[in-house]
């Protein structure tokens, strides 16, 4: 399990959580893993859909880059997101 450590920044560029969401270890207060399929349900995408690529920080909220079928990749929050169904 991965854990970001307070006063770090939160930025998720560092090379241990990209490599941990990469690997889909578990990581503190990231719902999702890599590769997995969601829909867009909130903010200017909503309604799209796409797979998620990486993680770009984690705190204050994580956020995203979702590789859409229309749009292509896009920053989203994870609040903004649910697993699709087929």
């Amino acid at each position: 399990m991965w854990v970001e450590r307070a006063g770090e920044g939160g930025s998720a560029e560092s090379d241990n959580v990209a490599g941990a969401f990469l690997s889909r270890e578990g990581i503190v207060g990231v719902t999702f893993q890599h590769n997995d399929f969601c829909e867009i349900v909130g903010g200017p995408h909503a309604g799209e859909r796409g797979s998620l690529v990486t993680v770009l920080r984690l705190l204050p909220e994580v956020v995203y880059v979702v590789e859409t079928e229309r749009s292509g990749d896009v920053n989203v929050a994870q609040d903004d997101l649910r697993v699709a169904h087929a």
